[in-house]
């Protein structure tokens, strides 16, 4: 599970971003809310939807997750051989 975080301003569009700890957009965001830890990103977009009515989970966080999901899984399947 990571710990995720949704920013406080909006951006153009007025969408608000969900992002994972450990991001580098996380950096240049200061004004963000903990929503704590979650099994996915979507489950986290979620919760942020009760604060914010337009919320987007961040892309690059994603594609982080996804490939570091896709080693995790690589590891533990070739640990119970």
């Amino acid at each position: 599970m990571s710990n995720y975080y949704v920013s406080t301003l909006p951006q153009a569009r007025g969408e608000h971003v969900v992002h994972a700890e450990g991001c580098p957009q996380l950096e240049r965001m200061p004004f963000r809310v903990n929503l704590g830890e979650y099994p996915t990103s979507d489950d986290a977009v979620e919760k942020a939807r009760i604060l914010f009515p337009h919320v987007v989970g961040c892309q690059q966080c994603a594609a982080q997750r996804q490939h570091g999901d896709e080693r995790s899984d690589d590891a533990n399947s070739s640990g119970m051989s």
